[in-house]
Formats: structure tokens, sequence, C-alpha cells
């Protein structure tokens, strides 16, 4: 059993229970902190698809506290002409992420929506590409200049950027998108005698290393060079006859820089171009068979990909008729008819009652969940909530981080008369107060358990400075049918019942808000303070 194990709450255990059986499920309610707690208890592999990056960077810190291997993609090829690829964060992430995939060492791969309109190969034709170079092992040096090439990096006299190499003899120098510094190759004969990283600016030699793995920096290996080649050229013919004369002129001098480009094996530079003959396969062949496919807020997911879509469709259609694209260039992306065709469990996380468009699940669950309070170091305030947990026999579990920081919150709470003990997970029983001197960032209150989880980042994060109103917001009491509200969530909405409902095997007061399009939010009266009167003078907000 793992620590996280131990954070998974009878409130829980539906949803762990329909995840072991496979089931695919759309579960409502659940808090940020709760979800990201759950996620951390699987063992298997998990494709996290969200649209909030503001949420991914949380639950890849939340993950990490556990030990987890995260990586992200939030990169999706939107350039359709020819060019070099440029190597910014979001492009090194993706490429280090698809080596890591391959090489089976990740637990949670986290991508935003559009990654799912991607084409990627699959995972042994991308591992196929990836040079491991090891010392004291034999490897052509010819060879060696070929792979570089045919992994997208561009030959030069001196590797000093990302995706440079560059031939010396005997020596080659390659600067790794994945590593920080370039590397030197020194060979003897066919034996690889040094390995060691250098200074791109002063070539000072620097740490030795045993190993290394050259990341590819083109998507797609080109394996059949003639055939692939005739196929854009038929393609070019064909999109040719349906342009005027001054369109047909453009189309020739790109489809030129394509010829000579592609016949230089300068594959990098007209991917772009390649794209679209390529396979109808998405990130998932990266994932393992018993991988886990997770929509974080389901209906953002599928609408943000079908806004792409349309964007794409209108932005192609101007490309191939001003002679600077393909008639197949259409086909850059994922067919849409089958961009959630996902053959993995799928699981939604969902805060509004809304039809799931990307998937029929076999299961629905739903939960009640309490905001949580972010305390930023001011223990008087986290003192406060501390009593009133105890006062109802809550258990409260707080993940202070260091061992000092755990020892000084603990003989502060005791001058105020909290008992209170400093623990491992393993220790805690019903009841009482528990430090746990371990990083776990974000937390959760488990109602139904009377079990309040506070994570670290949520007990000493410093708050970032914030202009304040110095008038008090007016206290505000349950809306009025009919009555227009702004959520801090999810903006304006019409309050439309205020009704007792059974999501759980409690029966609890909900206040209903309508948004736009018929979607619905169920509000516990308890959460009250997230919602506001709407003030904007007279008539129907738009």
């Amino acid at each position: 059993m793992t620590e996280s194990d131990n954070l998974i709450f009878q409130t829980l255990m539906p949803l762990k229970t329909a995840v072991e059986e496979k089931k695919n499920c759309s579960v409502f309610g659940l808090s940020f902190g709760e979800k990201s707690l759950f996620l951390c208890s699987q063992k298997r592999q998990i494709l996290f698809v969200t649209e909030n990056l503001a949420e991914a960077n949380k639950l890849a810190k939340e993950l990490e506290c556990f030990g987890k291997k995260v990586k992200t993609i939030f990169y999706k090829q939107s350039e359709f002409l020819l060019a070099s690829l440029s190597f910014g964060q979001n492009v090194a992430n993706m490429f280090s992420s698809l080596q890591a995939l391959c090489k089976s060492s990740v637990d949670c791969l986290i991508v935003t929506p559009e990654v799912l309109m991607q084409k990627f190969p699959s995972k042994k034709q991308f591992f196929d590409l990836i040079i491991s170079i090891k010392k004291g092992k034999t490897y052509n040096q010819k060879q060696l200049i070929q792979n570089l090439t045919n992994a997208g990096y561009h030959r030069t006299d001196l590797a000093q950027n990302v995706g440079d190499f560059s031939v010396r003899g005997d020596i080659v120098d390659v600067f790794n998108i994945t590593d920080d510094l370039p590397t030197r190759i020194e060979f003897f004969d066919d034996e690889i005698e040094s390995l060691y990283h250098y200074s791109s600016d002063d070539f000072k030699r620097l740490e030795s290393v045993e190993k290394i793995d050259i990341c590819p920096l083109v998507i797609f290996n080109v394996e059949n060079k003639s055939q692939l080649f005739s196929e854009v050229e038929k393609d070019f013919s064909q999109t040719l006859k349906t342009l005027p004369a001054n369109e047909a002129v453009l189309l020739k001098s790109a489809f030129e820089e394509f010829r000579v480009n592609f016949d230089a094996g300068n594959f990098s530079y007209v991917q772009n171009w390649l794209a679209p003959f390529m396979p109808n396969t998405n990130i998932t062949s990266f994932l393992n068979q018993d991988a886990i496919v997770v929509f974080d807020d389901v209906k953002r997911v599928f609408d943000v990909v079908s806004s792409e879509y349309k964007k794409f469709d209108e932005q192609i259609s101007s490309l191939i008729n001003s002679g600077n694209a393909l008639l197949k260039h259409k086909d850059f992306y994922i067919s849409q008819n089958k961009v959630f065709n996902i053959d993995f469990q799928l699981l939604s996380f969902q805060s509004i009652t809304s039809s799931n468009r990307v998937f029929d699940p076999q299961v629905v669950l739903s939960f009640r969940s309490t905001a949580q309070t972010n305390y930023f170091g001011n223990y008087n305030l986290l003192l406060e909530d501390v009593k009133y947990y105890l006062e109802f026999k809550n258990t409260v579990i707080i993940f202070a981080g260091t061992k000092n920081e755990s020892a000084y919150l603990s003989k502060f709470l005791l001058q105020n008369k909290i008992e209170n003990k400093i623990a491992s997970l393993s220790e805690v029983v019903p009841n009482g107060v528990y430090i746990i001197p371990k990083d776990v960032a974000y937390g959760g209150i488990f109602v139904e358990d009377r079990v309040v989880v506070i994570g670290t980042e949520e007990l000493v994060k410093k708050s970032t400075k914030q202009i304040v109103s110095s008038q008090k917001r007016e206290e505000f009491t349950l809306p009025k049918i009919g009555d227009y509200v702004v959520h801090e969530s999810f903006g304006i909405g019409l309050c439309v019942a205020i009704q007792k409902l059974k999501f759980t095997e409690y029966e609890k007061d909900y206040v209903v808000l309508q948004y736009a399009g018929g979607d619905k939010l169920y509000l516990p009266t308890e959460q009250i303070g997230q919602i506001s009167a709407y003030v904007a003078g007279e008539g129907t907000p738009k």
C-alpha cells in the first residue's frame, strides 16, 4: 500500500470501485483536491486532458509530491507552411515527453484538448528515431551522422544551438533538445571513446556522461522516401489544377522549395507538408495498454476541440486558395469524427450537469464538496478552522512540508490548547489533529468521512499582492428564482430553482443556476459564498 492509498476515504470508494472495474465514468462535484488525491492513488498510467493550465500545473505538483513521473504536452502544430521548427519550451516538452513515453517512464501525461487533434506516429516508429549513444560501445560515425539528419538535427559548423550538430574529424558535437548543454562524442575508429558535455560559450569541457539518448526533432520517420515524395507530387498536381495563374505560380515555388529540402533530408523543415500524408494516429498510441484517459471538464474539452477544427477549416481553405498549401492539407489533423475514438477506459470530471458529448458513461457518480481555505501562513485563521472542525468531530490532517515547519505548527497549536501529533499517514486514526512532515500540495474536505486534509501549498504558500477594496462586500443571502447572480468560477447565471436534492445518501438544499445553452450548476447552499448578486444596470445580462 502506498501513502496515497491512505487518502482514499470512504467518500471516494464508489469511484475507486468503478475505475478498478474499468468502467467509463462521469463524475460530478469533486473539488480539485479530491480529484488530485484520487488520481495520485492510481497505479495505472493516466492521460489527463484539461484546458485549464493553472489546474494542470497544480496537478503536476500534487502527483510529483507522491513520487509520480509527470510529463506535459501543451503544443499543437499550427504552422502549415514550410518552415523550420522553433524550439520553444512547449516544443521541447513535447519531444521529451514522447521520448519518456517510449521508455515507459511516465505515470501521468497532461495535455491540452488541442493535442488530441495532432497526428503522432506509433510509439515504435518514434522509438526507432531515438539515438542512444553509450561510452565504450561501437557506433559507425557515418551512420550516426545520417541518423542525426533523419532525426531532424541540422548540420552546422558549430553546435551552439538546440537542434544543431557538427562534425570535425573523429568528433561529433550535438545539442540534444532535452539537454541544457551540448554533448561531444569522440570516436576511436567506431568506438565511443569519450562522451561529455561542454560549454556552448567557450567550448570548455564540463561533466562526463556515460550515456546519452538523443531525442528526435521530427514527429514522423520518413521510411520510404520515393513513395512519400510521389504522393506529395501527385497531390501538388491535383491542387495546381484548381488554382488561377498567379496562385499556381506561388504553389510551384513552394513545391520546388519542398523538393530541394526533401531531397537534402531536411525533414524538420518540410514536416508541415508531410503531416497530411501520415495515418490518423493520435497521442494515445504512446500510452500503456491499461492507461486511463481523464477529461477535466469534459464539456469544455469538447467545445475547445470543436472550435479549433472550425478555425482550422477556415484557415486551411484560405491557404489552399492562395497557393500556399496542398489540397491534402485538409487532412493535417486527425479527422474530427475520429478525434474522440479512444480505445481506453474513460473518466470525466464535471462541475455542471450537462451531457457528456465525448463518451457514454457506464457509471455516473455525484459527490458533494466544500470549498478549501488557503491560509498562506496565517496560522490564526488556521486555528479558528481547526477548532471548528474538531467541534464536529472531524479528523484534521495537515501536510506541513518540513520537520521544522511541522514542529513549529505543532508547538503553536499546543500553545492554543489544540492537542496534535506529528505522525506518518499510516499512524492516522479517526478524530484528532495530525501533522505530517511531508509535501502534499493540495488537500480536500471529505464530508461523509469527517476528514479534512490541508495541503502544503494551502498552508504556507505566500499569496501574491492584491489590491483589496476598502469597502466590505455586502452580505449575500439566497437569491430569488429569476435573479441573475455571478459565480466566481462560472460567471453570470440565472437562478431557476432552490430545491432539496439527493445526489448521495444525504439530502441537501441546492441553488440551481442555468447558463447559456441550458447547462445547469447545482450549488450547495453551504457554498453560497461563491456567488454574488449581479449588478449591472437594468435588463438581462448579455
